[in-house]
């Protein structure tokens, strides 16, 4: 799980992309045939989602 969650937090920081499609999207879900992974991706995906979101409702412009 350790090691999946380091590559997409990679991702993320990497492909603009892959951030803009995962912050759009709705529910996030994984139809493959291993129980494991049809559970923990979308579940590291989602959590990946709502860190970011909290850091991004975090910053804030410093006018001064």
């Amino acid at each position: 799980i350790d090691l999946m969650q380091d590559i997409l937090e990679a991702r993320y920081d990497q492909d603009s992309d892959f951030r803009v499609l995962l912050h759009d999207t709705g529910q996030i879900t994984h139809p493959v045939g291993d129980p494991f992974w049809r559970e923990w991706f979308p579940r590291l995906l989602n959590q990946l989602r709502d860190k970011n979101r909290e850091v991004k409702s975090n910053e804030y412009v410093d006018e001064d």
